[in-house]
């Protein structure tokens, strides 16, 4: 789960080259479009067989030009945090922080999500259609060796209503988002992450990134 979540964290973030196809340009335009962005997301993760699942709601920040917050409420208690150049993870429950460097994730689809468009456009084929009045981009790894086999998103309007993640396994995340509110005020402390000191913190980024 926490490697879907990687993957979703920080996909709207630093959006800045130019697209070669429609459905590039239309899906850069969507992404572009806002300077916040914060909704409540309801996600399921569903496995294989989709004999079971895993369900969990919480909340979704982004603030432009690279901060970045998602918080899962429930049934457990973490908080994603992102400056565009590292990542905090703090599991409430287990009373325990993760640091790493988006860097270190250049070669997996997770870096696509705090990269620039070009990294996108060049792994990624882009397709646009429409379903039901919603316009869907699917988005195809060009790489065999990519986590993902896809990820598909959903607009309504100018706004993501939906994704939805395909790991090679077969394991599949649906992502729904409601009450989206773009370019609203946020303030900074949701994008600095405190805890308390006595929590373990793992940094797992190389000395050049602490730096």
């Amino acid at each position: 789960m926490k490697k879907l979540l990687l993957i979703i964290t920080l996909f709207f973030i630093s959006i800045s080259a130019i697209a070669d196809t429609p459905a590039q340009q239309k899906l850069l335009q969507h992404l572009q479009g806002f300077n916040t962005l914060k909704a409540d997301f309801k996600q399921t993760l569903a496995s294989v067989n989709a004999r079971n699942s895993q369900k969990s709601i919480g909340k979704m920040y982004i603030k432009r030009p690279s901060e970045f917050r998602w918080e899962i409420q429930r049934p457990f208690n973490q908080v994603m945090v992102s400056n565009g150049k590292a990542l905090w993870v703090y599991d409430r429950d287990l009373d325990q922080v993760s640091i790493r460097s988006m860097q270190q994730t250049i070669d997996s689809p997770a870096s696509l999500l705090t990269g620039h468009a070009k990294q996108l456009i060049n792994r990624y084929k882009i397709d646009a259609f429409i379903e039901n009045k919603i316009e869907v981009f699917k988005l195809t790894p060009k790489n065999d060796d990519a986590m993902l086999k896809w990820l598909t998103m959903y607009f309504n309007g100018e706004k993501l209503v939906k994704m939805r993640l395909t790991d090679q396994f077969g394991q599949q995340s649906m992502i729904e988002f409601s009450n989206i509110k773009i370019d609203s005020k946020l303030d900074n402390y949701l994008f600095n992450l405190k805890f308390p000191k006595n929590v373990d913190v793992i940094d797992n980024r190389d000395e050049q990134s602490k730096s």
